[in-house]
């Protein structure tokens, strides 16, 4: 009797712990870089999605056969801002630009506002997920730089970034992936494509001192294959563009290897972004295995394609080897649509769908999400409900067991219950936003509500609506002149509703307070006497803001108009004030706001605002 007793508890025991295990998987994300839903295997089972299928895939396909494939999965339509969407779960304009920071820089620093918080600090700080990135990284980044003094405009000389005599390579790239929740790091500031071309580990370069220039256009004959740069600039005398795929594969192993060496007990998050299938498209000679990949296909693009399979085969072998597969999510995706790179020989990596990278149309942001863990995510499946790359944030937070804070992920909504069924529907997202920057102006915006896509090119002025779920490839506008009988259209309803949602989307913070006010206190909003003040009252204390949002300097002063004291912003033009407990007045950019504290207020004093008197000046909003 005792016997079996032990037995049953010696099993309840193993069920338990793997009940454990699953709750709190590791994470791997493969990350494509311009790559369509139409070569990759599965997506030409659904109308206008696929492709022709040139580029052999095994390893892609099996990964879609034992996972889930999400067939209206968006991206942006271009490469940082959908960085920084995955990594922060916000919508692209709630950064430091709304376009996107892209290159290292003197000024803004990284795309991510200092009280923000990436998914690698969450799952680090609220979990302990060891966590690293390898890879092409491309938000940005602030140069460290000799004299401080020094009045430098935002960007350096692409040319001359590690030569520039006042930047000062012994110490780390600031606010690059060690700032934001990264372990470790091995990366590239601009991926493969721009310089400079050198390695970056834990954000210091890899021996700064040795560099050389590299013209721009040239092709050079390397050990691995034909390197080549696309944008002149300096780097490593030894930079081979076609290993790129191929060190992350090898950094990948080493942070696996030392994962079960140091911290075997927890789980790990690695962000693997690949350089597949960017420009300049140059394939090795052959692969780790040995296995050709140069002149495979009719183009070196179908090249790059096949050799992005091989890696994804190479990183989920790794998980394998180590046995701890069937305790990983594992989430392949891209940033964008395809180029349309091998169009003229019969390849059309985004299908059917209108357009490409860069575009506000179905080809330039329907982009793949297969998702892989093996005993909780069916295997073979597919999921058509509308799903944005920033939902990743609070899905990866869910199967983590890990609570968002106020002002987080503000844009991101979990799928985690939906990605295990088709019939877990609830919760799910109403509206998809998506917009088109050029040059930092707006471009293009568009929204989506079921299968309604509403689009407004803001340039020229012209409005566009379509069914997606009858016309996925975008041929029929349903509000061309045409579409209006007796000058109304039937869907002008529609259209006013997903236009007002398109305008509370880009409010660059939420519209409702994370935290309401601990108390409520007497107050008045007033004019001062002076046109150039606005001035808010709280009991006895007035602050001036009518000038803050244009300078680094929130003044206050007693109601009586007496002396005033001054809150200067810090060096990066950021201003906390911390107003009781929970709740600190912000000027981030432009503009000014209450949120929640998250960081460490720069200074303090003590009043309790009111939401409807915030509401009353211009450049305020309430988070």
């Amino acid at each position: 009797m005792s016997v079996k007793i032990e037995l049953v508890a010696s099993y309840l025991l193993f069920i338990s712990s793997l009940l454990v295990v699953k709750a709190k998987p590791n994470i791997l994300i493969i990350f494509a870089d311009d790559v369509g839903t139409g070569g990759i295997p599965g997506y030409d089972k659904f109308e206008g999605l696929g492709g022709t299928g040139m580029v052999d895939m095994p390893n892609l396909r099996e990964f879609v056969n034992k996972g889930t494939l999400f067939t209206d999965f968006h991206s942006t339509p271009l490469c940082a801002p959908s960085r920084y969407s995955f990594l922060s779960g916000n919508y692209q304009h709630r950064g430091t630009e709304a376009s996107g920071m892209w290159d290292l820089n003197y000024l803004g620093g990284n795309q991510f506002l200092p009280h923000q918080k990436s998914i690698a600090d969450m799952l680090r700080d609220e979990s302990n997920y060891h966590t690293a990135m390898m890879g092409k990284w491309h938000i940005g980044g602030k140069i460290p730089t000799i004299n401080s003094n020094v009045t430098f405009p935002q960007y350096p000389r692409k040319s001359t970034l590690l030569s520039d005599a006042n930047h000062d390579w012994s110490k780390p790239i600031e606010q690059g992936p060690q700032n934001i929740g990264f372990d470790s790091s091995f990366i590239t500031t601009g991926g493969l494509q721009s310089p400079p071309y050198k390695w970056v580990r834990d954000g210091y370069f890899e021996d700064p001192s040795e560099y050389i220039s590299w013209k721009k256009g040239s092709t050079n004959y390397m050990p691995g294959g034909k390197s080549k740069i696309i944008v002149g600039g300096e780097g490593s005398s030894n930079w081979d563009s076609t290993q790129y795929n191929i060190e992350l594969v090898k950094e990948t192993e080493r942070f696996l290897d030392d994962h079960q060496d140091r911290r075997k007990d927890d789980p790990f998050f690695a962000y693997v972004a690949l350089g597949s299938a960017h420009i300049p498209h140059s394939p090795p000679r052959k692969y780790l295995d040995g296995s050709p990949v140069y002149q495979t296909y009719p183009t070196r693009h179908m090249d790059i394609l096949f050799e992005m399979d091989k890696v994804v085969g190479s990183l989920v072998a790794l998980l394998e080897e180590r046995e701890v597969l069937n305790n990983t999510l594992v989430v392949f995706l891209s940033d964008n649509g395809g180029l349309g790179s091998s169009k003229w020989h019969g390849h059309n990596e985004n299908g059917l769908l209108r357009g490409g990278k860069g575009q506000i149309w179905e080809g330039g942001h329907r982009v793949p999400l297969i998702m892989r863990w093996d005993g909780v995510i069916p295997e073979g499946e597919s999921r058509s409900h509308l799903i944005g790359i920033n939902d990743l944030y609070a899905t990866l937070c869910e199967v983590a067991g890990v609570p968002i804070y106020d002002g987080q992920g503000i844009d991101s909504v979990s799928f985690a219950n939906y990605m295990k069924s088709d019939n877990n529907t609830a919760g799910l997202r109403e509206y998809l936003g998506v917009w088109r920057y050029k040059e930092k102006k707006l471009r293009y915006e568009s929204i989506r509500k079921g299968p309604f896509k509403y689009v407004i090119d803001q340039q020229e002025q012209i409005e566009f609506l379509f069914n997606l779920e009858e016309d996925i490839e975008e041929h029929h506008n349903l509000l061309a002149p045409k579409q209006q009988l007796f000058g109304i259209n039937e869907y002008q309803e529609l259209v006013k509703q997903m236009a007002a949602e398109l305008e509370k989307m880009k409010n660059p913070y939420s519209p409702t307070p994370s935290v309401a006010p601990s108390q409520s206190p007497t107050e008045s909003c007033v004019a001062s006497s002076n046109p150039s003040y606005v001035i808010f009252q709280f009991e006895n204390v007035c602050v001036d803001v009518s000038t803050f949002i244009e300078s680094n300097t929130l003044t206050t002063l007693p109601c009586d108009n007496s002396d005033y004291q001054k809150f200067v912003a810090d060096d990066y033009g950021q201003l906390r004030l911390k107003i009781d407990d929970k709740l600190c007045l912000e000027k981030v950019n432009s503009t000014m706001r209450i949120s929640t504290c998250q960081t460490n207020p720069t200074d303090s004093f003590i009043f309790s605002p009111s939401c409807e008197c915030l509401d009353k000046f211009p450049g305020f909003h309430i988070e």
